[in-house]
């Protein structure tokens, strides 16, 4: 189906100098002249644009989407994820090209507010876990190239293992998330074959970037040995699959699985510190910087009494910006009332678990606006 398109006259205050194009770039007489994801790298090519009367050719249905606030986003993310995973599955000529527009909406969207993805990992969790766990991953993945300074192309394989790893595991995810017992032998054998699995299931749909398979087929590998499915050692272990660990191992254990416990963000991250020195203390510890002491989408209790919400960090980890949910005696507001917990009558006491009955408004919360 033909998508509606809209033609935009090119102005020299909406091009960036080497950022990609978003939009194609025509001529008059419907000469493509650059293509969406081209750089134009001088004044003189900007120049020589506006001097052919040059016009974007936007795609109204890609610029709705873009326009919309991350949460719908996501949505729309998780929809265009359980295609693609199928696509690559059948082997469809076009997976690649589908996993790179998951990859550059996943970048779009850290690039945009990296905070409210950090608090969908912790609060967005009505939906399955078989695409949440490769989207969250995705988004703590991208922030991580993003601090320890990932070019572009490093990043993007990054991004592209993670949302791929747990491809072999799709079908009987959600079993195991709803399963109450522990795993039994069959399960856990059916686990640690995923890795190579997934391997052979993104080979055959013609993806064989080397970053990427080593991504999928070491994500469970950990420096000691100890790891699967083939318990090679630290110096064997590709950088990509020990962040794609780290990022895998805090969306699981902070995510819905009836079989283990789910653990609030701040034990997640004491677990991680915990681990710190006896697997990579170097990426162990910039994870913990990154997401601060109260990342976005903990619950807290303030020294008023008050119960909110972190959804913004500041340079002092410890004192974030909050917005409060619940009143001293436990009454739901109206309205979230944004706190900042350097002040001493917002200082964080403690940490806490939602009751479920309360519902959280999370576009509200992070400053978006409901829109139809």
């Amino acid at each position: 189906m033909n998508r509606k398109v809209r033609k935009e006259r090119i102005q020299a205050s909406k091009i960036e100098l080497s950022v990609p194009l978003e939009w194609p770039i025509y001529d008059n007489s419907g000469t493509i002249l650059f293509k969406s994801g081209s750089r134009i790298y001088t004044e003189d090519q900007l120049m020589l644009l506006l001097g052919r009367d040059a016009h974007f050719l936007i795609d109204i249905h890609k610029e709705k989407i873009r326009n919309q606030h991350i949460f719908q986003r996501i949505l729309h993310l998780i929809t265009i994820l359980a295609l693609t995973l199928d696509a690559v599955t059948r082997k469809k000529p076009d997976s690649n090209q589908r996993v790179q527009q998951c990859v550059k909406m996943i970048d779009d969207i850290c690039e945009e507010d990296m905070d409210g993805a950090l608090g969908a990992i912790h609060l967005f969790r009505d939906h399955s876990n078989a695409l949440l766990k490769p989207i969250f991953s995705g988004f703590l993945a991208n922030i991580m190239a993003r601090r320890i300074r990932y070019p572009q192309s490093r990043k993007d394989d990054l991004v592209t293992g993670m949302i791929l790893c747990n491809i072999a595991s799709m079908t009987y995810q959600a079993e195991l998330d709803a399963q109450t017992a522990p795993l039994n032998k069959v399960q856990l054998e059916m686990i640690h074959q995923h890795p190579e699995e997934g391997v052979r299931i993104i080979m055959q749909a013609g993806i064989n970037n080397t970053n990427v398979l080593k991504t999928v087929l070491q994500h469970h590998e950990r420096k000691n040995g100890e790891g699967y499915p083939r318990g090679v050692t630290d110096q064997d272990i590709h950088m990509d699959g020990k962040i794609a660990a780290l990022c895998e191992f805090y969306v699981a254990v902070t995510g819905n699985r009836n079989y283990k416990p789910v653990k609030q963000p701040k034990e997640a991250l004491s677990e991680i510190y915990g681990q710190a020195n006896t697997q990579e203390p170097y990426l162990y510890m910039e994870f913990i910087k990154e997401l601060g002491a109260f990342p976005p989408g903990s619950i807290i209790r303030l020294a008023n009494k008050e119960v909110a919400v972190i959804t913004r960090r500041q340079k002092n980890v410890v004192a974030p910006i909050a917005k409060a949910i619940l009143s001293p005696s436990g009454e739901v507001y109206t309205t979230a009332i944004k706190r900042d917990c350097n002040d001493v009558e917002f200082k964080i006491l403690e940490t806490c678990k939602l009751d479920p009955k309360v519902k959280l408004d999370l576009v509200t919360l992070w400053d978006y606006q409901h829109v139809d």
